[in-house]
């Protein structure tokens, strides 16, 4: 997720306070959602993410504000975030599968791709090429 612009911070021995305090945790396998994985999370910098208050220096977790690509907010404390989050990475992944299905793949009986079967392709497009457009 993309962070939030910030006019003054407090520096510690640990570095910005309040950065880094949060994460966004993938509950099918455990593991944090990362920029450095874009097949995993295509959609990530879509998202941005803001501490609803100002940062504490205790351990307290704090609310986080999640904007999602359609500019509703969302708090991390809400009791549905999840189910959000879901249907928002589902409806993501429905339209990577849509731009495969009839830009990537051959059709058996057509023996081209759909959209060149209906002028809207010159040529068979690659998975790379249908990952950034969704970038």
């Amino acid at each position: 997720m993309i962070g939030e612009e910030l006019n003054a911070a407090e520096v510690t021995n640990r570095g910005l306070l309040g950065d880094r305090a949060s994460a966004l945790l993938d509950t099918s396998d455990g593991k944090v959602a990362s920029a450095k994985n874009p097949r995993k999370w295509p959609q990530l910098f879509d998202f941005r993410a803001a501490l609803a208050d100002a940062p504490r220096n205790d351990t307290s977790l704090q609310s986080v504000h999640v904007t999602l690509p359609d500019s509703t907010i969302i708090a991390s404390d809400q009791p549905d975030i999840d189910q959000i989050l879901k249907i928002q990475n589902h409806a993501a992944m429905v339209a990577v599968h849509s731009m495969y299905y009839n830009f990537g793949r051959i059709h058996k009986t057509l023996r081209i791709t759909p959209a060149m079967g209906a002028g809207r392709a010159d040529h068979v497009w690659s998975l790379e090429e249908i990952a950034l457009l969704a970038n």
